[in-house]
Parts: structure tokens; C-alpha cells; sequence
């Protein structure tokens, strides 16, 4: 070989192999034997093997031989092709696990994780922001009157307004953060590295950019105009609220069904001293 690594990627129309659908042998060293093949150019003499399976192509194995090298015999040519078929098979494989995998964890009207990720991925954040001695803050939402939406405007209403929420946050969110529907139309949402000073203006920007959706369209389940729509929050933190993540969404949940009871449309944060179960109001709506 020449010593010249193969590029990472390049465009099938680059490559002989792709382009016909078979191996292909080039030699740069034989007049015409490397045009137009990036692979060939960059490695010298070489096997080109198209890789696909399941109607998608994965890439190509490229056998690099050495100089002077004779081309390979039908035998090595049908040994290569078995590879670069098995290990297209066995991407194929992985890629198709992954999507399942993405799907049985998100829940597909919102676009958000699912409660299932939620409990996988608690305990990673956990022991991160511990190590990092950081914090990490608890949103718990709950769409105001939901059951009335669905009564009234039915039920594709009901999930345009769930998913044009969903949508609003993974906008709003960032990188870092995890948002789950956690049943219903009640939403969690964990903030890595956010005490809840941080998470309650954070929770107070959500409430106010839901409230401003009414009237907007969700273009992608049916162009249907949306109602009113608000959400009370609840929010708590680690360690502030409590010391485990778990007990500090218990929080969260107790000071989202204040929120309820105090008149919809608001945030509550859970007081630092849980233990007395004290709840501090901390944003409202103007008016209530």
C-alpha cells in the first residue's frame, strides 16, 4: 500500500464500487486505474467492496494491497464480498437496535423522552452533578384543565396542544437538560447544574411561552389553531430541596399541586426545608 489512509467519507458517486453496486479492483498505478475513485487514488492498489443491507448503504470495505501486487483472484473477491457483508449486515443490526431503542424511550406525539428514559437516566445525572458537586433542579408541569381542551375542541386538539408544548421545549431547553412526559399532560423536566433560584425563573420563562402559544397553529397535526393553554409548575432542587433526586421530584410534584390550588397558571417552588413540607409561591400570573 502506499502508506496514505482512505478519507472518511466521501460521496458514492466517488467511488466505483458504490456507483456500479459490485467490487471493484483499482490500481493508480495501471493507466485509468484510479480515476475517479477517491479510495483508490489515496491508498494505491486496492479491493473496494460495497457494503449494504436492508436497502441502505453503509460504506464501503476497502483491502489495500501492496505494491505490485496482482489483482485479487475470484476466490479472495467472493471472501471479501462475504465480509463486507457481514459487517453491513451487523451495522444494519445496530442501527436498526438504536432506532427501537429511541423510539420505546420517547414518546412520539411530544417529541420528549418517555418516564421509562427519565428513570434510566436519574441516576446518571445523580452521581454526575454529585462528583461535580453541582446542583440539579426538578420542574414537574401540569396543563391547566386539560380534560376541559379535549371535552371541548376533542381530542386531535388535545394532542396539538401536547405537542406543540413538547416542541416549545425542546426549544427552550438546553443540551444538558431532560424533558419527559411523564403521564398524561404532566411534563418533568431535570436541569442539570441549576439551584432553584436558576430553575425558577427558568420555569417562570416556560409558563409564560406556553401561555403565549393560544392561537398559534400546530402545522404538524393538522393546522389546528390552539386554545388557551397554561401550566402550573412545580419546582425543587438538589440540594436545596433535598438530598436525593428522587425525593426532590416528590417535592416538585407536592409544590405543582400547590400551584393547582392556588389558582392555575403559576410556579411554586419548593421551600429549602422540605422536611417541614413548606411551600413558597414564588411566580404567578399578573392578576391571581
Amino acid at each position: 500500500a502506499t502508506g496514505c489512509e482512505p478519507p472518511d467519507h466521501f460521496a458514492p458517486s466517488e467511488c466505483w464500487a458504490l456507483k456500479r453496486g459490485r467490487p471493484h479492483h483499482g490500481d493508480p498505478t495501471a493507466e485509468g486505474g484510479g480515476l475517479g475513485c477517491v479510495a483508490c487514488a489515496a491508498t494505491g492498489s486496492g479491493l473496494c467492496v460495497p457494503m449494504a443491507a436492508r436497502g441502505e448503504v453503509q460504506g464501503v470495505l476497502r483491502i489495500a494491497f501492496g505494491a505490485n501486487a496482482p489483482p485479487p483472484t475470484a476466490d479472495q473477491t467472493a471472501l471479501a464480498t462475504a465480509l463486507g457483508d457481514s459487517v453491513s449486515l451487523a451495522l444494519a443490526n445496530q442501527a436498526l437496535r438504536e432506532r427501537l431503542r429511541g423510539q420505546a424511550l420517547r414518546d412520539s406525539l411530544t417529541g420528549l423522552h418517555n418516564r421509562r428514559f427519565l428513570e434510566e437516566v436519574m441516576p446518571q445525572i445523580e452521581a454526575q452533578v454529585a462528583r461535580d458537586g453541582q446542583p440539579v433542579a426538578v420542574l414537574m408541569l401540569d396543563l391547566d384543565h386539560f380534560k376541559s381542551i379535549n371535552d371541548t375542541h376533542g381530542h386531535a386538539t388535545g394532542d396539538a396542544v401536547l405537542h406543540a408544548v413538547g416542541a416549545l421545549l425542546s426549544d427552550q431547553l438546553r443540551r444538558s437538560d431532560v424533558a419527559c412526559r411523564y403521564g398524561g399532560e404532566e411534563l418533568a423536566v431535570l436541569l442539570p447544574v441549576c439551584d432553584i433560584e436558576q430553575a425558577t425563573e427558568r420555569a417562570d420563562d416556560i409558563r409564560r411561552a406556553i401561555a403565549a402559544l393560544s392561537g398559534t397553529v400546530a402545522r404538524t397535526v393538522g393546522s389546528i389553531p390552539l386554545p388557551p393553554v397554561t401550566v402550573s409548575i412545580g419546582v425543587a432542587a438538589v440540594p436545596q430541596t433535598a438530598a436525593r433526586l428522587v425525593d426532590a421530584m416528590k417535592a416538585a410534584d407536592a409544590a405543582l399541586y400547590e400551584a393547582k390550588r392556588a389558582g392555575r397558571n403559576r410556579v411554586v417552588a419548593a421551600d429549602g426545608r422540605a422536611a417541614q413540607k413548606k411551600l413558597e409561591i414564588v411566580r404567578a400570573a399578573p392578576g391571581e
